[in-house]
């Protein structure tokens, strides 16, 4: 099947991902993108919530496979919508404490520590822009 037939496929189509905001001594986790049309940009941990999967149990799942560190502690943050050309994204915003300080990603090109304050200025996904706001508002 071609790209473009993939992509009319699946539009329309809405997928669920949950997303992890790890933030130690106030700087959060973020990862670089390495495939993709989206590949370049900065994200946060996070990804797809599988068929019969909860929310939390794909960020638990997605956290140990991506960073390979275990989750102590997560709460529910903040959701959004975000529509791209393949179709919608819901993400679910989690606020996760890990049982050590991620150093590396299994999925992303590289992974950076950034200061809260210095995150307007990364390039991000356009669907994890909302949340920053958030974020700086707490």
């Amino acid at each position: 099947m071609k790209k473009i037939e993939r992509v009319k496929e699946r539009r329309g189509r809405m997928i669920t991902v949950a997303v992890a905001l790890i933030i130690e001594e106030g700087r959060i986790l973020i990862g670089k993108r390495k495939d993709g049309d989206l590949a370049g940009k900065w994200e946060f941990p996070g990804g797809k919530v599988e068929e019969n999967e909860t929310p939390a149990i794909a960020l638990i799942r997605e956290v140990k496979e991506e960073l390979e560190v275990e989750i102590d502690y997560f709460a529910f943050f903040h959701e959004s919508t975000y529509e791209y050309d393949f179709g919608e994204v819901h993400l679910q915003f989690f606020k996760v404490n890990t049982n050590r300080t991620a150093e590396k990603s299994n999925v992303h090109a590289e992974i950076q520590w950034v200061d809260l304050q210095e995150l307007q200025q990364v390039d991000l996904l356009p669907a994890d822009r909302e949340v920053v706001e958030k974020l700086l508002e707490e």
